[in-house]
């Protein structure tokens, strides 16, 4: 933070991990590139990938990741690093990196030369290193030509990524625009049927109450047959769960000999072939009981269904409970 440098929002990623250590999880290298895709796929956003000078940069990991959500390369800036650590005899293969020969970006390559872990350490303040980073490329007789081009030093990317940052935000704010314009015609259409509001008096209360219900109940109703198609079918979450139920019933099928056994006991005046009434609606009753916990846990499930798909998403009064006991 300093009144002397330009404005920048900057999210700083991880690296890619290979081989988890102690403590991290075993799939650590599928998480961070998830973690990874999630900002960089983002229109909004511009991505910097940066790579080692002395790393072939066509086997560059983050490079690939750029291209595959950028492929034109507009929203991809290349910075190149550790320029004092490549081999002697491979200034010109950087040099053609640097000039967009190799893996053309739209907004280019730039080469920087950071603090070491030795000036950290020595705790030389940034305008000194800053200074040091000029010298080594004014003295250097490959990479000098770079500082006239604008394409070397951290004071020159940190222009760059202004001017780019401001250009990006130029390009995206009408495409932002529009996105908020829809979004508010919409919610101004939802608040259309509620702007007289519920009324004030109990009788105009209660029929304004069962007015939103009874349609609620059709919607619902209309969701759970499959009549509305939409990308989130209820019919087909509820289906699951009913197909859950029918399996149980299924398997707790009951063969009916407690009922045999206690016609032979306590069999009446009835004839041969049937059964005493009482007999039979105790033993049924007896299943219907156990049967209880799992009709309850088929309630519950149906319930969550309908909130998560139904409910919030669209309506205030996700709490009725009403509406899914009819429904049910």
């Amino acid at each position: 933070m300093s009144p002397d440098v330009c404005d920048l929002t900057l999210i700083d990623l991880p690296g890619i991990a290979r081989v988890p250590v102690p403590g991290q999880p075993e799939d650590i290298e599928n998480q961070i590139k998830s973690l990874i895709t999630k900002f960089i796929e983002k229109q909004e956003t511009i991505n910097l990938v940066v790579v080692p000078c002395n790393t072939d940069i066509a086997t560059t990991e983050a490079l690939k990741m750029a291209q595959e959500v950028d492929p034109e390369g507009r929203r991809t800036i290349a910075i190149l690093t550790k320029p004092d650590l490549i081999d002697r005899g491979t200034e010109k293969n950087i040099l053609d990196i640097v000039h967009n020969k190799v893996i053309p970006l739209h907004k280019g390559y730039t080469m920087v030369k950071c603090r070491g872990q030795q000036q950290i350490d020595e705790k030389i303040p940034l305008e000194e290193a800053t200074q040091i980073e000029r010298d080594f490329f004014q003295n250097h007789d490959h990479f000098r030509c770079l500082l006239n081009e604008d394409k070397a030093t951290i004071k020159c990317l940190a222009v760059k990524l202004t001017q780019n940052l401001v250009d990006h935000i130029k390009k995206s704010l009408p495409q932002l625009t529009e996105q908020i314009k829809t979004q508010l015609w919409e919610v101004k259409n939802e608040l259309k049927e509620c702007e007289a509001g519920p009324p004030l008096d109990t009788k105009g209360a209660k029929q304004f109450l069962i007015k939103i219900l009874t349609r609620f109940n059709g919607q619902i109703y209309s969701l759970s047959s499959g009549e509305l198609i939409n990308a989130e079918n209820l019919f087909v979450q509820l289906r699951a769960e009913f197909k859950k139920w029918n399996d149980h019933l299924n398997s707790t099928k009951t063969s009916f000999c407690s009922l045999k056994e206690f016609c032979q006991n306590y069999r009446g005046r009835e004839l041969l072939g049937f059964s005493n009434y009482r007999g039979f609606e105790m033993v049924l009753q007896e299943h219907v009981a156990k049967l209880k916990k799992p009709a309850i846990e088929l309630l519950i499930a149906i319930k969550g269904t309908i909130t998560q798909f139904v409910l919030i998403p669209k309506y205030p009064f996700n709490q009725v409970l009403f509406p899914l006991y009819f429904f049910i």
